[in-house]
């Protein structure tokens, strides 16, 4: 019965898996956007073959508990903020973008990139970076309204659900 039953089935792979394309994406989407459809073709594979190993393949996975899965769904929480702060970063670039170039004196000397969060920062009033420093704001006060007033909004009442499964 064992010869045949086949491997046990480890779903903490599955999730550090959509972890990590989820992070790789978010950090480098805005500087290079065929990620976007590399992702979703990642999440397609990913699902259809874990559905064919799951039928298939593996033995009968076992009971799980819903722990996992929220644990997961917490650390993507900070995937658009990463996405807006780097896309921020990237997108504010002058060099880049406004084919601004500090030329050098001699040869040994490093040319210097003129980017740094001070340029960034005060850069702003025609920059396309501005939008996503909004964003990124907006993303960054809704995660400490998560992390911080979700027990409020329990208590309040402003839950979706509190049935177990």
């Amino acid at each position: 019965m064992d010869l045949y039953s086949g491997p046990e089935y480890v779903i903490h792979f599955r999730y550090a898996n959509i972890l990590n394309i989820t992070y790789v994406t978010m950090m480098y989407g805005l500087g290079m956007p065929i990620l976007f459809p590399i992702a979703a073709f990642s999440y397609f594979v990913l699902y259809f073959c874990a559905r064919y190993q799951v039928a298939y393949t593996y033995q009968m996975p076992p009971a799980l508990d819903d722990l996992l899965t929220k644990n997961a769904a917490n650390k993507l929480l900070f995937s658009p903020l990463l996405l807006t702060l780097n896309g921020f970063w990237m997108l504010s670039n002058r060099q880049f973008f406004n084919s601004e170039v500090s030329e050098i004196d001699t040869l040994g000397q490093t040319m210097p990139s003129n980017h740094t969060i001070k340029e960034s920062m005060f850069s702003l009033r025609a920059s396309q970076a501005f939008p996503v420093l909004i964003m990124s704001a907006a993303f960054a006060i809704l995660i400490v309204m998560v992390r911080f007033f979700s027990k409020f909004l329990d208590k309040w009442g402003f839950v979706i659900s509190k049935a177990q499964i």
